[in-house]
């Protein structure tokens, strides 16, 4: 599942693979009263639930750590994961009868698990919470709206820091909208934002936009920022729509006439994308190593190069690529390639 896990990330995962462990090594216990080792006799199925205890809860967001862990929907999301891995256990079990648990014992771990990973994400919480990470916003707006949701964003279960309100009001310049203050009019929007670093700000006029305001939001995407709106920051928080801050279109673009959250979807995607990718790469691994045998052969120097690219979000990551020219060809800088190219080896000339 292990996209960009940093340290905290890891720990959770940790904690959850013990957890589950545990779980599965108590359950037997508590229904027939007698100890032994379960992942003796049930090798297979404890391996299997443990790794999809862990999919499902990937799935569910819950290695998102820029979100509150202490809610109601926190339990929610683990109840609807650990149910989920239970139906697909089931299935499995019935049709490799070899692996089956007792329904009693996969009811028991099912009821463990939930308990048991709800219990260390408020631990967790409770251990991280001054550590959080929050992310730099601009709230577009100083109105009504705009100081609803500012006041929102200043819970401990928010993921976003209000570094400051923007709006055309020359009577709100200066003034103290909850903790922040009123920094400029949004016709500087991008101006400010550069000048601050930040790379993420909210718009909270929901009503009566003028034109104008939507050609500069419309650009400041285009550049590179993220623009997101009131109501489905506040939905995303509360999980409760502001239906005093809505309007027509919001509600025409909403995620929530999917069938689907597009969340979920993503997640799914990334966990094939990752499955397929690993089949590939065992499937091509001896197409490799002759390529890296032949480069190696061709010229001196290293079998792979080395780049970085930018990628999802603007975040910055390594591509390593089989060499195809000489070791020293760009030694003076970057060039562009030719027809005929003295840079490249014997190896990385067409066919």
């Amino acid at each position: 599942m292990i996209p960009s896990f940093n340290r905290q990330r890891w720990i959770l995962l940790f904690g959850d693979a013990i957890l589950i462990l545990l779980a599965t090594q108590l359950s037997p216990w508590i229904r027939t009263g007698r100890p032994f080792n379960v992942f003796d006799v049930y090798t297979g199925a404890s391996t299997f639930t443990l790794l999809l205890y862990l999919v499902m809860l990937y799935i569910f967001d819950m290695y998102n750590i820029g979100r509150g862990f202490r809610s109601a929907d926190t339990a929610l999301r683990i109840a609807v994961a650990v149910g989920v891995a239970g139906i697909f256990s089931a299935f499995l079990f019935y049709s490799l009868p070899s692996w089956k648990y007792g329904r009693g014992i996969l009811i028991i771990q099912i009821l463990l698990v939930w308990g048991f990973l709800t219990g260390w994400r408020w631990v967790y919480s409770w251990i991280f919470s001054i550590t959080v990470h929050k992310k730099d916003v601009l709230i577009l707006g100083a109105g009504r709206c705009g100081t609803t949701l500012g006041h929102l964003l200043e819970a401990e279960f928010s993921p976003y820091r209000v570094v400051g309100f923007l709006d055309d009001d020359p009577a709100k310049q200066g003034k103290v909208m909850g903790s922040p203050k009123v920094i400029g009019p949004i016709d500087r929007f991008k101006e400010i934002a550069s000048k601050m670093r930040v790379n993420t700000a909210i718009l909270a006029i929901t009503h009566d936009r003028p034109s104008g305001l939507i050609s500069r939001i419309l650009g400041a995407r285009l550049n590179g920022m993220t623009i997101l709106e009131m109501p489905t920051v506040y939905e995303g928080l509360t999980r409760r729509v502001p239906v005093k801050h809505i309007c027509d279109q919001w509600l025409l673009f909403t995620d929530g006439f999917y069938l689907v959250s597009k969340e979920y979807m993503q997640k799914v995607k990334r966990l094939i994308d990752f499955a397929v990718s690993a089949l590939l790469l065992l499937g091509t691994m001896p197409v490799m190593a002759l390529s890296a045998l032949a480069i190696r052969l061709d010229s001196p120097g290293p079998v792979f190069f080395r780049q970085e690219r930018v990628g999802k979000n603007g975040l910055a990551f390594v591509l390593w690529k089989f060499r195809s020219m000489r070791q020293d060809a760009e030694e003076n800088g970057a060039v562009w390639a030719e027809k005929v190219d003295p840079k490249r080896g014997r190896v990385g000339r067409e066919s």
